[in-house]
């Protein structure tokens, strides 16, 4: 059998890269597989012939597959892009939301959106709060309980109101995505283990979803607990002030469209219920016959609709499609990008208005004002005025070709930090690596005392701006925020340290 193989017209699947599934164990049989064909050596002469020259036997198939593409190559590529139009994930994000809010007007409690999917699914008018738990901790062999991600801003939450609805969907393959499934039932029980010791010394209990996750993966998971719960136990936070706004355990409870929602309320006394409801239906095959939409316009559902947006939306964010969802979902498909396009621009412009004022600065006077935040385009008026007065500049851009780094004063205004990071996963990743330069360079800065800000910059002034501003405080502001002896610092923890503190104190 040959390693090169030329893959058939039968071979083609109309499924995605991004919507096929593995699990770990059936990448383990793969491999095993692999192996087993390396290993054997009774190899015919005829696959030894083509093994002998595998990279020109890789490139000719490469070429045939660009330049000689197959009528089903072409079909399948034509059906997968019309499958996941603009106009069908609209119409799929509408259909789900319209079960989100059934569900919570039944339960009657709050609903958190679990971010950045979450909050397709949301009206803004019903979002009470939002969380960030990451499928990635719940993946197999992945389980974390991350200490960057603590989310006790929505303990307070759940504990005045008895309760909650966190919000998340998922793309096919699934039922619930792993961060409803795992992740967030991991999180409820390390809480409940150092808030509400039950003392009984038979170790921390997960609760897990039977159709979600097989036995030997709960007992792999419950193995971690402790570990996760020593973890937050030495973080040393105020635990009576967590305790106060939770008031109870938690007890995670799950919710799909095949669930029966009257029927699944938690009654129990002794516990807030934390209803983790997977918005999209789950989808057994791969193309589904074209539903009814708003106004009577059909369309091809697609499960998780709303996952990583920023490859498909043409820069919509959900505040924005909620603020323009019926004409969005009334526009004709070969409209709709020229429309989400004019609508992303509209939005754009309406908050960087900067003509008259400059409300677009936001001066922080919990830190005796040395901090500010910004978007790109009033930092760009307040530059070309300059008639505030300033300390320097950490700018942000999201692209482009820039000169990194330390720009001293001159005919820019004021000195500068410029970096590129851009607002995605990527660009987080590049915050950490930065991190510790960007800190150091604003410490010297501010070690004049001046009684001028500093301006943190980015494209939206709410993303990367906020990130760098809060490990400003962190490292540089004691409690009162008042500035520390900058002068006597003399080195900066490295950039993975600096940012796990910062998110911790966070």
């Amino acid at each position: 059998m040959s390693f090169f193989r030329k893959p058939t017209d039968e071979s083609s699947s109309d499924e995605s890269d991004e919507d096929r599934i593995t699990s770990p164990e059936h990448s383990g049989e793969d491999s095993e597989d692999d192996s087993l064909n390396v290993d054997n050596d009774s190899t015919s002469e005829g696959e030894e012939e083509l093994d002998s020259n595998p990279i020109q036997m890789h490139d000719e198939e490469i070429s045939d597959d660009i330049f000689h593409p197959s009528i089903n190559t072409i079909s399948n590529t034509i059906r997968k892009s019309t499958r996941l139009s603009i106009s069908n994930r609209l119409h799929s994000i509408n259909s789900d939301s319209l079960f989100v809010q059934s569900t919570a007007a039944t339960l009657g409690l709050p609903i958190i959106a679990n971010e950045r999917c979450g909050s397709w699914y949301v009206p803004p008018p019903q979002k009470a709060g939002s969380c960030y738990f990451k499928s990635t901790d719940g993946h197999f062999g992945c389980w974390s309980f991350s200490l960057r991600r603590l989310n006790l801003g929505i303990l307070e939450l759940i504990g005045v109101s008895g309760g909650c609805i966190i919000v998340d969907s998922t793309r096919r393959g699934k039922s619930i995505p792993d961060a409803l499934s795992k992740t967030v039932p991991i999180w409820c029980a390390v809480m409940n283990s150092v808030l509400f010791p039950n003392g009984s010394g038979e170790g921390v209990k997960v609760e897990l979803p039977d159709n979600a996750v097989s036995a030997s993966e709960k007992a792999q998971i419950s193995k971690l607990m402790y570990v996760f719960t020593k973890q937050l136990q030495e973080l040393q936070l105020d635990t009576q002030k967590l305790i106060g706004q939770l008031r109870k355990p938690m007890k995670p409870v799950w919710i799909t469209r095949d669930t029966d929602v009257a029927g699944v309320e938690y009654t129990g006394g002794d516990f807030n219920p934390v209803y983790l409801l997977s918005a999209s239906r789950y989808l057994q095959e791969e193309l589904q016959p074209r539903d009814s939409g708003t106004l009577g316009r059909n369309f091809v559902y697609i499960q998780g609709a709303g996952d990583d947006h920023e490859g498909w939306a043409r820069g919509l964010l959900p505040v924005t499609y909620w603020k323009n969802r019926e004409r969005l979902l009334q526009t004709p498909e070969a409209e709709l990008p020229e429309v989400i396009d004019e609508i992303v621009k509209s939005e754009e412009n309406s908050n960087n208005d900067t003509t008259n004022s400059l409300v677009g600065l936001s001066i922080l006077s919990k830190v005796d004002g040395k901090l500010a935040l910004c978007d790109l385009v009033t930092y760009k008026a307040l530059e070309r005025a300059q008639t505030v007065p300033v300390a320097g500049a950490i700018v942000c851009y999201e692209s482009g070709v820039i000169l990194e780094g330390n720009m001293e004063a001159n005919e820019s205004w004021c000195p500068e930090y410029r970096t590129c990071i851009p607002s995605n996963k990527v660009g987080s990743k590049q915050l950490r690596a930065k991190l510790g330069d960007i800190v150091l360079w604003a410490s010297r800065l501010l070690a004049s005392d001046s009684l001028r800000p500093l301006i943190i910059a980015c494209q939206t002034g709410n993303n990367v701006s906020v990130g760098i501003t809060l490990a400003l405080i962190c490292q540089l502001f004691d409690v009162h925020g008042k500035l520390h002896k900058i002068l006597s610092i003399c080195c900066i923890q490295s950039t993975h340290d600096l940012w796990d503190n910062t998110e911790r104190n966070v």
